[in-house]
């Protein structure tokens, strides 16, 4: 199933590399390419199966957060594509640190410090959008999933101090989505 969604997400950043290639003065803000998240834990369907090429995976992740980077940064005001730049880099940081965790899979140097990186700017983006939209649950659960792979980033890491303190965070969030839902 992992494997599936690293070959969409190729094809995706091809086509939309493409189009920009084809159209470099054309600003790409539709909300019909931003928001793919729409609230779903998508995070944690990732987890059922590692993908088969994990530097492949790695590789479309980093390419797919390039390419959002430059979307949030065309598109500030697009919540929609700061909650998928919020997932991409869960995604990235969730992958790098199980792999590192578990052992058995060769990472590029330097790819933990990534993975901590991409999980303080989810941790960060996420915190932005509940700010702006405290009301939207979408955020909440997107932020406490931000912290969960923080936790997780920070263990594998061998910091179980920030661990901790991330786990912290994300618990009182998690609690009032139960309570309200």
């Amino acid at each position: 199933r992992r494997d599936d969604a690293i070959t969409a997400l190729v094809s995706a950043g091809e086509i939309l590399e493409q189009v920009r290639r084809d159209h470099p003065d054309v600003v790409i803000c539709p909300s019909v390419i931003s928001g793919f998240w729409r609230g779903r834990d998508r995070v944690a369907s990732w987890d059922l199966q590692a993908p088969t090429d994990t530097q492949l995976a790695i590789t479309a992740l980093r390419r797919a957060i390039d390419l959002w980077e430059k979307f949030v940064a065309e598109c500030p005001t697009e919540a929609g594509f700061r909650m998928d730049l919020a997932a991409l880099y869960i995604h990235s940081a969730e992958l790098v640190a199980s792999y590192f965790s578990y052992g058995g899979v060769s990472l590029p140097a330097g790819s933990m410090k990534t993975a901590e990186q991409h999980a303080l700017r989810a941790v960060e983006l996420l915190d932005q959008l509940v700010r702006e939209y405290p009301q939207a649950p979408q955020y909440r659960a997107g932020r406490v999933l931000a912290y969960r792979h923080s936790a997780l980033v920070s263990r594998a890491l061998e910091d179980p101090e920030n661990a901790v303190r991330f786990e912290d965070f994300g618990l009182p969030v998690e609690k009032s989505l139960v309570d309200e839902f």
